[in-house]
């Protein structure tokens, strides 16, 4: 690890081109009205771009996608299975997650999740919750959504009822910690709470 550390101390700063000229690049990158799908900067990945495969454009990328997402849904089960059958806990989390909303007619977008909330990360925000289980290596065990307005007890209950019970619409929460443990931040708090 030292060695590691003692490498970046002495490199940093060292390396070649210029990050101004990047920076000014990206910049008018960003305000085109159509920008390229690609952008390659600095002399290692100009050397490199022959070296991989040409990517696909987006509808390419979208269809293969679609294609490949039953045999990556089953690659996601199989790894948070066995992850979580190795854990020794799992924690439990919260966070909020923006949502464009571009003041279009109708809902917008996730209309019956997507609204004004708050977060103690985000703070004032438009969009929606995400309830998680994770496992100490980083493995998400368990997924869901709520509206931004919910208060964090309510749906960590239903996500922990959720994974006990197994009913089918909510399988994206996933199953029960196979050691039982589980860790919360203080917003799971609450005596009545800390009995389940």
């Amino acid at each position: 690890m030292g060695a590691v550390a003692r490498f970046h101390r002495e490199h940093d700063g060292t390396q070649p081109g210029d990050p101004r000229k990047a920076a000014a690049v990206i910049l008018h990158i960003a305000s085109l009205e159509e920008p390229p799908l690609r952008l390659l900067l600095g002399s290692d990945a100009v050397h490199l771009a022959g070296t991989f495969c040409p990517l696909p454009a987006y509808s390419q990328f979208n269809r293969a996608l679609r294609r490949a997402q039953p045999d990556l849904a089953a690659l996601l089960v199989y790894t948070a299975q066995t992850a979580q059958s190795q854990a020794a806990y799992e924690i439990l989390d919260s966070y909020g997650v923006r949502t464009r909303r571009l003041g279009r007619r109708g809902d917008g977008w996730l209309a019956l999740v997507g609204c004004k909330g708050k977060c103690t990360r985000r703070g004032w925000f438009y969009g929606c919750k995400v309830f998680d289980a994770v496992t100490p290596n980083g493995t998400i065990t368990g997924l869901g959504l709520a509206p931004a307005t919910v208060q964090e007890q309510p749906c960590t209950e239903t996500l922990l009822w959720a994974r006990q019970q197994q009913p089918p619409q909510l399988n994206s929460l996933g199953k029960p910690c196979a050691a039982g443990i589980y860790l919360a931040d203080r917003g799971f708090n609450g005596v009545e709470r800390h009995l389940h």
